[in-house]
């Protein structure tokens, strides 16, 4: 059944100022249900699975286990992209220096007397000395190196491991051990590079030797001219 209603509302116009009365009017109609009967769309119904024969499911595992072993394969990394290379071991090389002054220091090591007869500390004693305190030092109040070792290792044409190894012992007529070899060594070519800055500084003084050195090379090979 349909019923209809009316409203009134009464609305000012703004711009005349003018009361104006609304009339709305609206109709309700009663809600009926619908009495056809709805289809019902077909549903597809899933296909009853027979159950599987021990075969089947022995096939079944049997493929699982063939596709788990081939992705395990594949993420295996390959072979050839791990390479063992051989260790090498580094190790410092020998250090050799060649004295080039050598006859030059043996000429100015002489023994030099006072007035009074005392031997005199000469300027190649005064590096020596110095180098076996500043590189061995001393422990104890005794120097860690023997200056007698040094002094010879200065006039020595080669200085290296195997030279100084190879001239000197110890009290006990026994061969050195390494750490002392390579102090003698070190001290020798510390105590050098400071003869070399000295004979540097005094022209005179090198050339007087550098003579002595012409001289007895000199000497030398017209004895061997005339041994020959």
């Amino acid at each position: 059944m349909n019923s209809t209603h009316q409203t009134f509302k009464m609305e000012i116009n703004f711009a005349t100022g003018e009361l104006t009365e609304v009339i709305h009017t609206y109709t309700t109609t009663q809600f009926i249900a619908p009495t056809d009967n709805h289809e019902q769309l077909p549903t597809a119904q899933k296909p009853v699975q027979a159950p599987l024969s021990p075969e089947h499911i022995k096939d079944a595992l049997r493929l699982k286990a063939s596709a788990n072993d081939a992705h395990i394969e594949a993420q295996k990394p390959p072979a050839t992209t791990v390479a063992v290379l051989p260790v090498k071991r580094v190790t410092r090389p020998k250090k050799v220096t060649i004295n080039k002054i050598a006859m030059h220091v043996s000429l100015a090591d002489v023994e030099e007397r006072s007035s009074n007869g005392q031997p005199l500390q000469n300027w190649v004693e005064d590096y020596v000395m110095g180098a076996c305190y500043t590189v061995a030092k001393a422990s104890k109040g005794k120097l860690n190196v023997s200056p007698a070792h040094v002094f010879a290792a200065v006039k020595m044409d080669i200085i290296s491991t195997e030279s100084v190894g190879a001239a000197f012992r110890n009290s006990k007529g026994e061969p050195l051990g390494k750490t002392q070899v390579a102090l003698i060594g070190q001290c020798a070519r510390y105590a050098l590079n400071g003869m070399q800055m000295y004979l540097d500084r005094n022209p005179g003084l090198y050339e007087a030797l550098q003579a002595e050195v012409d001289f007895i090379a000199a000497y030398n090979e017209q004895k061997q001219a005339v041994a020959a």
